[in-house]
This record gives structure tokens, sequence and C-alpha cells, in this order.
């Protein structure tokens, strides 16, 4: 997961927000990132983000927000099943 972004920087520097909110996995060989899922609703500075398991073993992500409250987001099935089809090491 990463996530970030931060506006509080003088004009000259200017902000920093290259990315949304983005789950990606690395697999090596080859060396490659793929990109598993963006989120772009959750736009703005991201502080924190972490994945929390509730009961029945589903997990949910939260993300913490400058000047925000916390997002509680429940990824659905199809986004783990591309991460474990992917080669693992």
């Amino acid at each position: 997961m990463a996530a970030g972004n931060f506006y509080g920087v003088v004009p000259y520097e200017g902000r920093y927000d290259g990315l949304l909110p983005s789950a990606f996995v690395f697999t090596r060989p080859p060396n490659d990132f793929k990109m598993l899922a963006t989120i772009p609703f959750a736009d703005g500075e991201i502080r924190d983000a972490k994945w929390i398991k509730c009961a029945g073993g589903k997990q949910v992500l939260i993300l913490a927000q400058n000047n925000k409250g916390l997002t509680f987001l429940k990824p659905n099935e199809d986004f783990f099943s591309s991460m474990s089809a992917l080669p693992a090491k």
C-alpha cells in the first residue's frame, strides 16, 4: 500500500501529490511492480494506512487523513485473489 501526499509546503516547492493511494505488489524476478488497485475517493493528505483483522478473519484497511475522520475500506474478494495469484518468494 502506498499513500501520502503533502500540501503543507511553501508555494515555491509546490504540493507533493503524485499518486492516489494505491495497492501494489513487487515480484522478483523479474523485479516488477504490479498495480492492484487505486482508491480515487481517498484523495488528499493521507498520514497512515493500516490493515486490521476483524471477526471471521476478514481484513479492513483504515486510512487516516489530515483534517478528516478515519476511512474504513473492506476490499472485495477479487482484490485478495489477485494478490494470491502472484508467485511467492
